[in-house]
């Protein structure tokens, strides 16, 4: 995939240069499903309350409230567990609170990508902005700086293209990715120059690549 020519990779995707149209979109989307990655399931309120539990304040506090237990001063282990419960309590609702906060924003937040489509019955076609969960292995995008890569790709065409793969290998600097057919000197697909991943970063430079996996 890395090297493969153009023409095989319009085979192999079926597609072509002008982009999909609209039935291409669908039958690739009922095929491999939306561009999303699988949700994770929030765990349920009583692991969340038991988070806020174990804190080293919290612990301490247990253990002296269980030695006043077993010393028969119930006040003081009514008191240090009246604490305890509180401290968990008022921690939880402020976890409470940031989740949910943080939920509103990234439903505020749309992720939008630049793709080619064929745009009518003529055949004619030109750049849209759609969301990147609407992207299908075939798609031709367009990349700038500062773009978040929104699925995984092939390069067909680079101009000083430099990406941030950090998040995926922890590597600091920026890697060069470029549209070229010679044979990779790496086995590993992340140091393939014309293949680019999903959740990295472009920080130099613009490109057009072909989406090869989505989600």
């Amino acid at each position: 995939m890395a090297v493969m020519p153009e023409e095989e990779l319009w085979k192999t995707f079926d597609t072509h240069p002008e982009g999909l149209n609209l039935a291409e979109v669908e039958s690739a989307r009922e095929q491999h499903g939306e561009n999303k990655l699988p949700a994770q399931q929030p765990s349920p309120w009583w692991v969340h309350l038991w988070v806020c539990y174990r804190n080293p304040f919290n612990i301490l506090l247990t253990i002296l409230g269980a030695i006043s237990y077993a010393t028969e001063d119930l006040f003081a282990a009514g008191v240090i567990a009246l604490m305890v419960a509180i401290s968990t309590l008022l921690n939880f609702i402020q976890e409470a609170r940031s989740t949910k906060a943080a939920d509103a924003l990234k439903a505020m937040v749309s992720n939008t990508a630049t793709v080619l489509r064929v745009i009518n019955d003529k055949g004619e076609n030109g750049w849209l902005e759609i969301p990147i969960d609407q992207l299908v292995p075939g798609d031709i995008i367009k990349l700038a700086a500062g773009d978040m890569i929104p699925a995984d790709l092939r390069i067909l065409q680079a101009r000083d293209l430099f990406v941030a793969q950090a998040s995926l290998t922890g590597e600091s600097l920026p890697v060069e990715k470029a549209a070229t057919t010679r044979q990779p000197e790496h086995s590993n697909p992340l140091e393939c120059d014309t293949l680019c991943f999903m959740g990295t970063t472009v920080v130099s430079g613009t490109a057009q690549a072909m989406v090869i996996a989505t989600g």
